[in-house]
């Protein structure tokens, strides 16, 4: 069974990453079961298991009593749940560099409104 799921998904040699995700898949109430069922969850970093976790039970605007059951008897549900938590945070992340990347062109606008009235401004006081 082990060398199955080593042939499936290799990446399980690195093997603190794979204790890592072992451990909060097993923590947030999930049998050992799923991981053999599905060995790709082990390929995710721990932080993004739990955040699929979360992902789901507000997509599915539940409760973790009633989503992990769904989890342990529909593995895919929690691998999506999982890729749809990443895909979140990289758009969350894309959202918050436009927003810095607009406030810091609003900045630079204002500072060149602010000198360009400062040198009409002197222009007038100085003739």
């Amino acid at each position: 069974s082990e060398m199955k799921m080593l042939e499936s998904v290799p990446q399980l040699l690195r093997l603190a990453t794979v204790v890592v995700a072992a451990e909060r898949v097993l923590a947030l109430g999930l049998p050992p079961a799923l991981l053999r069922r599905e060995p790709q969850l082990l390929t995710y970093p721990a932080d993004c298991i739990e955040g699929g976790l979360n992902f789901l039970i507000t997509m599915m605007m539940s409760t973790k009593e009633l989503v992990v059951p769904a989890c342990r008897d529909t593995p895919k549900l929690l691998i999506g749940a999982v890729d749809g938590y990443i895909q979140e945070q990289f758009v969350q992340r894309a959202l918050s560099d436009a927003s810095e990347a607009t406030l810091n062109t609003n900045k630079r606008i204002a500072a060149n409104v602010a000198n360009a009235y400062r040198a009409v401004k002197n222009v007038g006081t100085n003739e």
